[in-house]
């Protein structure tokens, strides 16, 4: 499942840059559009201050938990993590979770 995971994520997702601690890190992530019926304790904040938020899903070699700190950009719009999570099979990391809000300009 792992790598299943990986490789759709590689190959369909959108190339990303993850800023944190002063590196920029090349990635591949699928970012929608989070709609409020998504219910998980993930989303339990969902647009609590009225802004749009964004479903993240990406690699599991791509931590983005440091939040405040992380800065993701995709389209060349900057996103903030919200909340993130990773999500295991077994030992295994199978892929990272997170919402995410845009920056404003």
């Amino acid at each position: 499942m792992q790598i299943e995971a990986k490789s759709l994520i590689k190959k369909y997702g959108q190339k990303i840059t993850v800023s944190k601690s002063g590196e920029n890190i090349k990635s591949s992530a699928f970012i929608q559009p989070l709609r409020a019926d998504d219910q998980s304790t993930l989303y339990d904040d969902y647009n609590k201050n009225d802004v749009e938020q964004y479903l993240y899903i990406g690699l599991p070699s791509c931590d983005i938990d440091d939040l405040g700190n992380t800065t993701i950009t995709f389209d060349n719009e900057n996103y903030s993590v919200v909340k993130s999570e990773s999500v295991w099979l077994s030992n295994k990391k199978i892929y990272n979770r997170a919402v995410l809000e845009k920056q404003q300009a």
